[in-house]
């Protein structure tokens, strides 16, 4: 008797993005395996983070933002999105609730993506209705947060019943690697910092810390891609061994974080610093803060250090208690910085500019976290394999 054994058809999945496509999905769409391929529903992303400019200036964008959103956050509905996904046989869901009668899996960063990114909706009964309402639908089989302080986000901000909570996964973003770079010969001690909001990703302290530390490493240098404000440019422009530069092209990135060797964001909001997979990638070891998930990213003593964080807009148990989207006086605060937070910044990267064998040792570690690690294209498609294969 022969037995015949059936290939399976490869999975055509529609990787959806709504409106907005952030730069670093653009590696992840590349991802595929005979198991699945992904069509992604926006061809390009927008504003990536290598030409820091004003954030989606069109008028359609400013009537979303200004007239309609509102409107939706008042009548207490989630981030739901219809879609068809005809010719595919699943849905990758980039943060959108769907009604579709496709099945679908649905990644994000943290609870209130759902909530449009406005915590106070986590206390609608309404909108809390219709997250559950979409989550516990059978066509939703995965809830695939990028991170377990992801997880913790949802789980304990609303009472999830089993049928929920048993759809949950972490599924950690992935990059790639890039060639091995040999720092082991250089002299002077670089530093990047790369975030296009300035105060929010931790550029004033970064600033404070690096004047800190020219007292003891006079010939240390901080480049900074930034929008830095004109105040800021005023009062530091001048500083020894600190450059400020705009929007720059992919080439010139690319150059700076081979030319670097230590990466310093300390961010005080973020959920996902992708930044820092990206700095990782060329192996540079990382200085962030305790923030969110920052330190399921940067392993501490490991590939890189982590410092206390001056602010949080999440609690304990990682629920988000303060918005930061167009909140002047959160970021009036972010100008305030304690002195104790900068000394520890500049007693962190103290260490690795002092220590070149752990600097390249961190440095390393991290390569090796994008090469094969959790954060690695191999390890994601595993995980994706057992997703659509179902």
């Amino acid at each position: 008797m022969v037995t015949t054994i059936t290939k399976k058809k490869q999975k055509k999945v529609l990787f959806y993005f709504g409106s907005y496509k952030h730069p670093f999905y653009n590696v992840l769409c590349e991802i595929s395996s005979s198991v699945f391929s992904y069509t992604s529903s926006r061809n390009e992303a927008v504003n990536a983070h290598v030409a820091p400019k004003q954030m989606n200036s069109d008028s359609d964008f400013s009537l979303r933002q200004n007239i309609v959103l509102p409107l939706i956050k008042f009548f207490g509905i989630p981030k739901i999105m219809p879609v068809d996904g005809a010719n595919f046989d699943m849905i990758h869901s980039a943060q959108y609730l769907l009604s579709t009668r496709k099945p679908y899996v649905v990644d994000f960063e943290d609870v209130s993506v759902f909530t449009w990114y406005d915590y106070r909706l986590l206390q609608n009964k309404f909108s809390i209705f219709l997250i559950k309402h979409f989550l516990a639908s059978p066509n939703c089989v995965k809830i695939l947060p990028w991170t377990n302080a992801a997880k913790q986000s949802l789980i304990n901000s609303i009472d999830l019943p089993r049928e929920i909570t048993d759809k949950i996964q972490i599924l950690y973003p992935a990059y790639v690697a890039k060639p091995v770079i040999d720092r082991s010969n250089r002299k002077i001690v670089k530093l990047l910092f790369v975030g296009k909001l300035f105060y929010q990703k931790g550029g004033l302290e970064t600033i404070m810390a690096f004047i800190e530390l020219q007292k003891k490493f006079p010939d240390l240098q901080l480049t900074m891609l930034t929008n830095a404000p004109s105040e800021i440019l005023n009062k530091y422009g001048d500083v020894k061994n600190l450059a400020f530069l705009g929007g720059i092209d992919r080439e010139e990135l690319n150059n700076l974080y081979k030319e670097s060797d230590i990466f310093v964001m300390p961010g005080h909001y973020d959920t996902f610093g992708f930044v820092y997979l990206e700095a990782m990638s060329y192996g540079l070891p990382c200085v962030g803060t305790d923030n969110f998930a920052t330190p399921e990213i940067i392993t501490h003593k490991k590939t890189g250090l982590i410092v206390k964080n001056s602010f949080s807009r999440f609690d304990s148990k990682f629920r988000p208690v303060v918005n930061f989207v167009g909140n002047v006086d959160l970021v009036d605060g972010f100008k305030k910085i304690e002195s104790k937070y900068v000394d520890e910044l500049a007693g962190a990267i103290s260490i690795l500019v002092k220590d070149k064998k752990m600097r390249l040792a961190f440095g390393k570690n991290s390569r090796a976290e994008i090469a094969t690690g959790k954060f690695s294209v191999s390890e994601r498609i595993k995980k994706l394999n057992v997703i659509f294969a179902k």
